[in-house]
């Protein structure tokens, strides 16, 4: 919860086409920024170049508006001891916490809209979660397990900006690229 808490905060401070051709993603990918981090093994894509800073655990990746508080964020961290993908009672409790976390911090009082539990890549525990918040504002949250490091994609802002087809193509460019 701790972590979560803490990359909110920050997004706070700061305040994509699924099923386009090979062709129509290269366009929109070259007016954006891919991000390949081969010490994580991922690769993500954001609309513009995003800022990148260690943290004590793992890795941020985050690019922000400040006048409009729109944020696009992929944070990468390790667990202290890695969790096996069949574990699934402990990685269960991870995201109870995880998605409490959610609701800490410059998001205490906003509601969930939306949580829905998926295989991402097919293989990996990950949960959907739509955070609502006063002023229309939406936390837009992918949060993944991978066994030994956990993936937040965040994109926050008004509605009109998580509703956007960047945002959407932002969500659904994670890949882990190994």
């Amino acid at each position: 919860m701790r972590i979560i808490a803490l990359t909110l905060s920050l997004c706070a401070i700061a305040g994509c086409k699924s099923s386009k051709s090979d062709e129509a993603k290269g366009d929109e990918a070259a007016r954006g920024k891919v991000v390949v981090d081969r010490e994580l093994k991922f690769e993500a894509w954001f609309p513009g170049q995003p800022n990148d800073d260690k943290t004590p655990d793992g890795k941020r990746y985050m690019l922000t508006d400040t006048k409009s508080q729109m944020v696009y964020l992929v944070q990468a961290t390790a667990f202290a001891k890695a969790v096996p993908l069949e574990d699934t009672a402990t990685i269960d409790l991870f995201f109870v916490g995880a998605k409490a976390g959610l609701l800490l911090g410059p998001n205490k009082g906003g509601k969930k809209t939306v949580e829905e539990k998926y295989q991402f890549d097919g293989k990996y525990p990950a949960w959907k979660v739509d955070v609502s918040l006063p002023k229309e504002r939406i936390y837009r949250v992918r949060l993944i397990h991978r066994g030994s490091h956990f993936y937040q994609l965040i994109a926050a802002g008004p509605k009109s900006f998580v509703d956007s087809p960047d945002v959407t193509m932002f969500l659904d460019s994670l890949k882990f690229t190994d």
